[in-house]
């Protein structure tokens, strides 16, 4: 497991030509694909099944190994529904086959209902799914999932007491700021289970520094951030996906 020695803010910021970089893959690089964010937000973003297989095809060229999205009903709300969560997940596995998919529960409604309807779902089961830590019911809808054999991925987004995890947890996601980053990995670090660490917005690219810094799984894409480091409007997540990766490399230890 990776240590960590010193704080984010003694970490470097990009150099003036972050095209120079280069990355030969190792630790884990996961795509956020849209999130909750909206279509007048960035004429790129994956709302459909279809769009957001075609952007999971176009990252898993580029070695990412896993994909997490939030699936949309027909109308672009989030959902957890069965009907939808089948669709999305099958047409996204038949264009990245045997990549991990991992999708959303912030949604609105009965969690753990929604996820018991999940049960008959069989190639339209994501893979993992993330409960934030601290919500009302977050411990019961770990054990919903953990009944419908789906991998549950706890969020963490500020100071918490676990005293211990749910069964099923296969990875901590650390959600954090600059200045709160260090503070959660202490507190998360001694489960001693896999961390990926990332930040939102203006923390999204200097998080995503100090994580692959301390070789911890990391993740981009369009639900983290619009904007290349140098604050130019991305493309789409491709191009996020293709920084991400030289830049993990260049930031990993030698």
């Amino acid at each position: 497991m990776a240590a960590y020695q010193h704080g984010i803010a003694e970490q470097p910021r990009w150099s003036s030509a972050p095209d120079e970089l280069l990355w030969d893959g190792g630790a884990v690089l996961q795509a956020c694909l849209n999130g909750s964010r909206t279509a007048e937000e960035h004429p790129a973003l994956p709302l459909s099944p279809a769009r957001l297989a075609e952007d999971a095809a176009d990252v898993a060229a580029l070695g990412v190994t896993s994909v997490h999205i939030h699936p949309r009903d027909v109308i672009g709300a989030p959902t957890l529904a069965g009907p939808e969560i089948a669709t999305t997940i099958a047409t996204v596995r038949a264009a990245v086959p045997g990549i991990e998919i991992s999708v959303s529960t912030d949604v609105a409604g009965s969690l753990t209902t929604l996820v018991a309807s999940w049960a008959a779902l069989a190639a339209g089961r994501p893979d993992v799914a993330s409960v934030h830590v601290g919500r009302p019911g977050w411990r019961e809808l770990a054990q919903a999932l953990r009944q419908v054999n789906v991998g549950v991925d706890l969020v963490v987004e500020s100071a918490v007491k676990l005293a211990e995890l749910p069964a099923g947890t296969t990875r901590i996601t650390v959600t954090a700021t600059q200045r709160t980053a260090e503070q959660l990995l202490r507190q998360v670090e001694p489960f001693g289970l896999p961390i990926l660490l990332h930040g939102r917005d203006d923390d999204a690219w200097p998080v995503f520094t100090y994580a692959a810094r301390l070789e911890h799984q990391v993740r981009m894409g369009l639900e983290d951030t619009l904007r290349m480091p140098d604050g130019r409007k991305a493309r789409n997540n491709a191009e996020l996906i293709a920084m991400a990766r030289r830049n993990q490399k260049a930031k990993a230890p030698s």
